[in-house]
């Protein structure tokens, strides 16, 4: 390698083939570098440790296959900060003195959470895999494809940085690991995954014809965002679908559409991006450039969502009868699975999937689907 200070006059494929003398093979280097960069980053500030942190993740799903195990090392909660954690407006059930609450307009939830009480919500995993035969384990946030109910190690038990000594022994500086990287992703990763996903593509055409489609699609996944905070809120979300392989997102929400004008004095209502908006806005559009196709059911829909033990949505579920609108928005959602094939996760803003509609629409819809046989709630 490169003296210390003599790396900014490579550029970054420079700097890759540098850094992969001595090993094996290139993804035996670039697993190092992750393993480096991953205890250098905890002494970078806040935006270069976001950044690696997404790098680390895409590296984490490139090679689910090589997982050992993954594990629970901790769950994570914040209540919101505007509520205290009850979920409630400060009005009196929707109304503020005697008029309805410009806030929350009636409903009575916290419009900072929609109402779950959660600033945030969020799990740490260890993922433990090998690559290129070394064993190798790391945190993050994105959930691996295996859990054990052993409990992962807690992040004050290994890891840590790097001493001064080490750092300065170092051939790369964290920046120029994470120029490295960033190379890697755009010329490595992302032709590996489009050579990947045309083998996938392939492949199931010709399981299709032999009438093995349904094992990809035997999940029914679910979503809450809720759980994240509304800083990360749209791209934590992507991230989950993304590691799941989901290809059609299927909004369950009564009203996924933010009220377009604010009241005076106020901008909590202007659209946010997990809002649906109209033009190359909104969630829609985000899931369109990720490859990811969006439907909005209304039918699903829970019609009384202050009902905390949904009586309603329960009752015109066990009746069967398509005058009501869920009955109705089952049947349209088999009908869109049998004509895509797609890989299918239900969306509501509810942090918790036990709490959320979302829960007994999957149900049902598992129960009377050939095609499905269990619910992975991806906000878990």
């Amino acid at each position: 390698m490169p003296a210390a200070d003599r790396w900014q006059d490579l550029d970054a494929e420079q700097l890759l083939s540098e850094w992969s003398r001595g090993f094996e093979s290139t993804e035996a280097a670039i697993a190092h570098a992750i393993w480096v960069a991953n205890r250098l980053a905890k002494l970078e500030p806040r935006e270069e440790r976001r950044e690696f942190y997404s790098l680390k993740d895409d590296w984490l799903r490139l090679h689910s296959e090589d997982l050992v195990s993954g594990h629970v090392t901790r769950h994570e909660v914040d209540d919101c900060w505007g509520c205290g954690g009850s979920g409630y407006c400060n009005c009196d059930d929707g109304w503020w003195h005697g008029r309805e609450c410009n806030r929350c307009y009636g409903t009575g939830e916290c419009e900072r959470c929609d109402g779950t009480g959660i600033y945030w919500e969020r799990t740490l995993y260890e993922h433990r895999l090998v690559v290129a035969g070394q064993r190798y384990s790391f945190h993050s946030y994105s959930q691996p494809r295996l859990l054990s109910d052993e409990p992962g190690a807690d992040l004050s038990h290994y890891g840590g940085t790097f001493t001064e000594e080490e750092i300065t022994a170092l051939p790369l500086p964290f920046q120029g690991l994470l120029r490295m990287l960033r190379y890697v992703k755009e010329h490595l990763w992302m032709r590996r995954n489009s050579e990947s996903c045309t083998s996938h593509s392939s492949d199931n055409s010709t399981s299709r014809s032999m009438g093995d489609s349904q094992m990809a699609s035997e999940i029914l996944y679910t979503i809450g965002y809720g759980r994240w905070s509304t800083g990360v809120r749209i791209e934590r979300l992507v991230s989950a679908l993304k590691a799941a392989e989901v290809t059609m997102l299927v909004d369950v929400r009564h009203a996924p559409c933010s009220s377009g004008l604010p009241p005076k004095g106020s901008t909590n209502y202007w659209p946010k991006p997990w809002h649906l908006q109209p033009g190359n806005a909104g969630i829609a559009a985000t899931l369109a450039a990720e490859g990811i196709t969006y439907r909005w059911l209304v039918e699903l829909g829970n019609p009384q969502k202050t009902d905390e033990k949904m009586t309603a949505l329960r009752e015109h579920i066990a009746s069967g009868e398509r005058n009501w609108p869920v009955n109705r928005g089952l049947d349209l959602l088999e009908d869109m699975v049998a004509a895509d094939g797609a890989v299918i996760c239900l969306l509501c803003a509810c942090a918790k999937h036990e709490d959320c509609h979302r829960k007994l629409i999957a149900e049902e819809f598992v129960n009377r689907s050939d095609q499905f046989s269990r619910i992975v709630d991806l906000s878990s």
